[in-house]
């Protein structure tokens, strides 16, 4: 037995390490783990943030995609709406060239006639005039349809519509119309229309044919007469030309109205129709002149003048 007490140390087994150095070994590889999983957390990160731009690009490229085949839609509709708009013009200045053509033929057919008849053009107009005092229906027809200007006076009568309103003739005035004739153009000499010689003959149906093509009521001529004044005599035509808007106090170079000239012509009708619409009852003429001193210097107490008077003429 030795004398040395101290115990002695088991040498150690290469098979088995001692525990301490185990553990180093063991953090060593864990540290080496924890090494390599840093740059991999790393990659990972940033591929993930790649498909998140990716993703973010591909959503507004289709949103992008959207638009464009929104505008390209939007476009297709304009281009539509502009074809049909091209092609209803295309369709229609067609119809209008056809209409001329047919227009232009017709006028040819009806010159070549009106030649056999012996009618050269410059004589249109006399025989214009003709046909309208002479009620020749046929010739009148041919005549407006051959491409003569209707609106051109015929000679010392005025203008065609303004002759034939004139004479009363409702066809050939309703035919001048449809062909076109202005109802505010007449005789220019004394600046009178249609519309005041129809008025003053008392033709009321062509008055009326006359308003609904827009003749003006109260257009006045040489004399500062309007339709109104020279309907004096026909109580009729007076109301329906003081419904289209006429001017009852309307004054006349000598400054009478239109109450005026019917007192004078005692015109009872009339003047009942021009006080009820409000026509000025004591108005003076140049003269100083009123409407029942009028009605009394010509008829002394007849009708018109009552009428005045039970109104409160004075």
């Amino acid at each position: 037995m030795s004398s040395d007490s101290t115990p002695s140390t088991p040498a150690a087994d290469n098979n088995h390490p001692a525990a301490p150095r185990r553990r180093n070994t063991a953090g060593w590889v864990l540290g080496g783990l924890l090494l390599l999983s840093i740059p991999g957390s790393y990659l990972y990160y940033k591929h993930v943030e790649a498909l998140e731009q990716r993703a973010a690009t591909l959503e507004q490229s289709a949103q992008l995609a959207e638009k464009r085949a929104a505008l390209a839609e939007e476009q297709a509709t304009v281009n539509e709406q502009y074809y049909i708009q091209l092609t209803n013009k295309l369709s229609r200045l067609t119809e209008e060239n056809s209409a001329k053509e047919n227009k232009r033929h017709a006028q040819q057919q009806v010159r070549f006639r009106l030649k056999s008849k012996n009618i050269a053009e410059h004589q249109y107009p006399t025989a214009l005039t003709n046909a309208i005092r002479n009620n020749v229906g046929e010739l009148f027809t041919e005549l407006i349809n051959s491409g003569m200007d209707i609106n051109n006076e015929l000679p010392g009568v005025g203008t065609p519509i303004y002759l034939a309103a004139a004479l009363g003739n409702v066809e050939f005035v309703k035919q001048l119309i449809d062909a076109g004739a202005d109802v505010n153009k007449g005789k220019q000499n004394q600046q009178s229309t249609p519309l005041m010689i129809a008025a003053a003959k008392g033709h009321i149906e062509i008055v009326n044919m006359l308003l609904s093509a827009q003749a003006r009521v109260n257009d006045a001529d040489s004399n500062a007469m309007t339709p109104l004044l020279h309907a004096a005599a026909h109580p009729d035509i007076t109301t329906i030309l003081i419904t289209a808007g006429a001017d009852i106090n309307h004054e006349n170079n000598k400054g009478e109205t239109a109450l005026h000239l019917a007192a004078e012509g005692d015109y009872v009708k009339t003047v009942q129709a021009l006080i009820v619409a409000g026509a000025q009852l004591n108005h003076v003429d140049k003269k100083g002149r009123t409407p029942l001193s009028r009605a009394k210097g010509t008829f002394k107490e007849g009708a018109a003048a009552k009428v005045l008077r039970n109104a409160g003429a004075r």
